[in-house]
């Protein structure tokens, strides 16, 4: 088509492909550049989520060593908002179109991980706060059995050895005594060592002190039995005994409230566990595939950078070659002409060289001719003088002749 355009053209039209290469080739480092960017956007995004799943490890170990409902609250609150930057990172990596669906899928799992982790954190927040209630309610009795084992001794019991003492009724008082010996060896030692097995249930609540906690509650029944029969006859001691064994019940059902709050609690720290476990494994793969891509996203720009920079560079020297051709064609047409001129007129030189040697010849020639003519010619001037000097000493002679002969017919 641009065979026989103007060369101006031609120029024209092989700069206005190196420009359109030039623009395609900023176009897709442009290109290449955002996606690149992106990439690590979400590279970002996935770390700002691995780094608040590691927030929330944190923060969880500091709600099970708080030791007051202030501390665990700021933690808790803490935990939240650490979940919360989690879950809004990993929505934005399941919404992100640029990431592979496989990718998306991971991060839609960690979303689902998330959610459970959150449910099993809440849930064991619940026990906690039931293991705490547990508690209090097992200090509360506590402190009801001790209340109602003095109320025992300071009101009936110790009155009742001073009266019998002051009356001199040794019955009396060896009864008193009794039952306040039974209280202190069958109530008060062995609620004492049932507190002692709580406190051990209470720091290491493992299925061993479970056992010891209810073999020395079982015995602190029996005890209360035993004394509640020993008091029996004494109204005042029958109530405070009746009053001990309900609230000895109590007990009993705190610490089984404890227990099962401790036992729901580390279920759901299990299952935190396994949750973040799984978390963790969705969030590295994300992170492994997000890394993929953004190294993919990268070779890809330089590799379309590349090859659009190499077939520029083709191209160029394609045009290069065709513009080349497309001046130097008719140059050397032209050179072809004027040598093909040239040796026209070298030969009409070379003729016109021959035929003014040949006229020089032929001059030459004529010179000497007409040397030879003039030669001739000065023979016969010469002759010609000879012949007139002749002619003219004839003709003087014949004068003379003439002159004789008239003198002689004269004289005739």
């Amino acid at each position: 088509m641009l065979k026989n355009a103007k060369l101006s053209v031609k120029i024209g039209a092989g700069f206005s492909v190196l420009l359109l290469i030039a623009v395609l080739i900023g176009a897709s480092g442009w290109m290449g550049l955002r996606s690149v960017l992106r990439q690590n956007e979400l590279a970002a995004r996935q770390a700002d989520a691995l780094n608040a799943m590691k927030d929330l490890a944190t923060e969880r170990r500091n709600v099970a060593l708080s030791t007051n409902a202030e501390a665990t609250e700021r933690a808790v609150a803490a935990w939240q908002g650490h979940y919360s930057e989690m879950r809004d990172a990993l929505q934005d990596l399941a919404d992100a179109r640029l990431l592979s669906d496989e990718a998306r899928g991971r991060s839609r799992e960690a979303l689902a991980g998330g959610d459970r982790y959150a449910s099993a954190f809440q849930a064991a927040q619940r026990d906690r706060a039931a293991r705490g209630a547990a508690l209090a309610e097992w200090v509360r009795v506590a402190g009801a059995v001790t209340a109602q084992i003095n109320v025992a001794m300071d009101d009936v019991i110790r009155p009742g050895m001073r009266t019998a003492h002051e009356a001199g009724d040794l019955d009396a008082f060896a009864r008193m005594t009794e039952i306040g010996q039974g209280l202190q060896e069958e109530v008060i030692q062995r609620f004492l060592l049932m507190r002692i097995a709580a406190l051990y249930l209470i720091r290491t609540p493992e299925e061993r002190e479970r056992q010891a906690y209810l073999a020395s509650q079982e015995e602190l029944r029996q005890g209360m039995l035993q004394w509640q029969g020993v008091v029996r006859g004494n109204a005042d001691l029958e109530r405070a005994a009746v009053n001990l064994l309900g609230l000895v019940g109590e007990y009993a059902q705190a610490g089984e409230d404890f227990y099962a709050a401790v036992l729901a609690e580390q279920q759901q720290n299990e299952a935190m566990a396994n949750e973040a476990g799984a978390l963790v494994a969705a969030m590295e793969d994300v992170e492994r595939l997000v890394q993929e891509q953004t190294e993919a996203a990268s070779q890809r720009a330089q590799m379309v950078m590349i090859i659009l920079i190499l077939g520029g560079i083709l191209l160029g020297i394609v045009l290069a070659y065709g513009l080349t051709r497309s001046i130097v064609g008719p140059v050397r047409e032209a050179i072809q002409t004027l040598r093909t001129g040239s040796n026209e007129v070298t030969s009409a030189s070379g003729q016109v060289a021959s035929s003014s040697q040949m006229m020089a010849e032929g001059a030459s020639e004529q010179a000497s001719s007409l040397e030879e003519t003039s030669a001739s010619l000065e023979e016969l001037a010469s002759m010609t003088r000879q012949n007139a000097d002749s002619a003219r000493q004839a003709n003087s002679l014949m004068g003379e002749a003439q002159s004789v002969v008239g003198k002689g017919m004269e004289t005739m």
